[in-house]
């Protein structure tokens, strides 16, 4: 006997609320592009200026991430032409945040991104201050 035939409408509800509503990566619906980070969080455009979590100490964790993964598996497996890689790509998405997503921003958030962008590092993350 198939139990799961037998759960008939129950199973189907179950699966239906256990299905993500969006795959990772990008879509879009109804005009607002979406995508879902690496923590599962769903982001959707226009909503508000993301300052928590890794953004709090530096505003390109992902993008600092990915070339510090690729510098690691540089050295981790001694391929100098990964550490080659890893600075053309650094260099690369450092233009796109100076010539696009940060006058992008600016222009979408105004003196909340740039409140923002004075107090955190682009690049090099600042840790928290210890109270004394």
């Amino acid at each position: 006997m198939d139990r799961a035939a037998d759960a008939g409408p129950v199973l189907d509800t179950m699966v239906e609320i256990t299905r993500p509503p969006v795959h990772r990566g990008a879509g879009v619906i109804e005009g607002e592009v979406i995508h879902v980070d690496g923590f599962g969080n769903l982001i959707t455009s226009g909503l508000q200026l993301t300052v928590g979590g890794p953004y709090r100490y530096v505003r390109n964790p992902l993008y600092l991430a990915i070339a510090l993964a690729i510098t690691g598996q540089g050295l981790l497996l001694s391929r100098p032409v990964l550490l080659v890689y890893a600075a053309v790509f650094l260099a690369a998405f450092m233009a796109f945040v100076h010539w696009y997503e940060e006058p992008s921003l600016a222009r979408r958030f105004g003196d909340q991104y740039e409140t923002y962008r004075k107090q955190v590092p682009g690049w090099w993350p600042r840790l928290p201050r210890r109270a004394p």
